[in-house]
Order: structure tokens, then C-alpha cells, then sequence
């Protein structure tokens, strides 16, 4: 019995370990690194996450919408247009970084790229993206906003 015990405490501090080395919260540790590499219909890009601007999803795909220059080092000689990965939103969250703020249950924007809200819409660069009902509110408190009332 005191073996389970043991045993069961020693897996708690292991699992305690992992998280607080991946979240950086160790000194000397790397924290989770500045790209990711997923998966498209033919192998795996490799993503900084500071170049994803907001992530649509649709059950089992999501489409990444970049800034330019990151869709232009992956695909040099492609138009812009977004990437179709092979991952739901669900696998994709627990990869981005601090900064991505999931506005709807198919919607991820990346808060340093949103340039412009509106009563039922935001701006993403040229990108018209309206806000889910009711989700506005909770969008406005992860920001530093200035009140005039």
C-alpha cells in the first residue's frame, strides 16, 4: 500500500515538473519555443507563432492566416491565401503562445495583430472578422483599454 502511495506522489511531482518546465517557469528553461511545425495534406510547415495572424477552424481542419511575409517564407512563389492544416482547433490551442485569444469555438485571433474594434466586428490587418454574439465584452477585458465613461 505505501508503495502505491509512493509511487502515486512521485508521478504528481513528475507531471508538476513537466508543466512548470514547458510553461517556463523554471529558471533556465526554455518554455515552449517560437514555432510549431503542423501538419498540411502533404507533411509539415514550420509556423512561428508571431506570424499567425488568427486561426479559423472547421471540425477537423483549420485554416492559419499569416502575415505575409511569414505565408511568403514558407511558400516563396505561391499568391496569399490561408493554410489548410490537418488539425482541429482543439489539438492547435495548447501549441500557441501566450497572446492568442480564442474568441468563438472556431475562431483564435492573435491580440497583437487586431487593429480594429467595432460594435459587432474586429479588423485583423484588412481582414473584416465579425464577433460572435455576446463575445465582445470578454474580448474588450483582455485588452488595455482606455475608458471614457
Amino acid at each position: 500500500m505505501a508503495d502505491h502511495l509512493v509511487g502515486n506522489i512521485m508521478s504528481a511531482q513528475i507531471d508538476l515538473a513537466l508543466h512548470n518546465f514547458y510553461a517556463g517557469n523554471i529558471n533556465g528553461a526554455p518554455g515552449l519555443p517560437d514555432h510549431t511545425y503542423l501538419p498540411t495534406g502533404s507533411g509539415y510547415i514550420r509556423v512561428i507563432k508571431a506570424e499567425i495572424m488568427y486561426v479559423k477552424a472547421d471540425r477537423t481542419t483549420s485554416e492559419l492566416y499569416l502575415t505575409t511575409s511569414g505565408f511568403n517564407r514558407i511558400y516563396p512563389n505561391k499568391p496569399y491565401q490561408f493554410i489548410s492544416i490537418s488539425l482541429n482547433l482543439g489539438k492547435l490551442l495548447p501549441y500557441l503562445s501566450d497572446g492568442f485569444y480564442q474568441l468563438s469555438r472556431s475562431l483564435v485571433i492573435n491580440l497583437n495583430y487586431l487593429d480594429r474594434i467595432e460594435s459587432n466586428r474586429l479588423y485583423i490587418g484588412s481582414q473584416e472578422i465579425p464577433i460572435p454574439d455576446g463575445a465582445r465584452k470578454s474580448l474588450i477585458e483582455q485588452l488595455q483599454v482606455v475608458k471614457t465613461r
